[in-house]
């Protein structure tokens, strides 16, 4: 079992993306990589070994979603016309953002 369980949102974009391959290396970390694009989400998750995968939509996150994750990561774009759904999802489950 992993030591922290990182659900990593915005995945298949280019700074998800570099992220999810970086923190796929590291020992102890439980990565779930999520987005909205199913296909790229598989795709990535196909070349990142023992990385499970969760379709989501950032904007109707919410606490319930987050049960089991230890760290959030939303690099999910664009940044500045986001809603806080994901912070206070994050909030709500008393689970660190980032």
């Amino acid at each position: 079992m992993a030591d922290l369980r990182v659900l990593l949102i915005g995945a298949t974009g280019v700074f998800g993306s570099r992220l999810a391959e970086l923190a796929s290396r590291e020992a102890g970390v439980g990565l779930t990589l999520a987005a909205r694009d199913r296909a790229k989400l598989d795709a990535l998750a196909a070349r990142l070994e023992g990385s499970a995968t969760m379709a989501i939509d950032r904007t109707t996150l919410t606490a319930a979603n987050l049960v089991g994750f230890d760290l959030v990561i939303d690099a999910a774009g664009p940044f500045q016309a986001s809603a806080p759904t994901v912070i206070e999802a994050a909030i709500a489950a008393r689970i660190p953002y980032i």
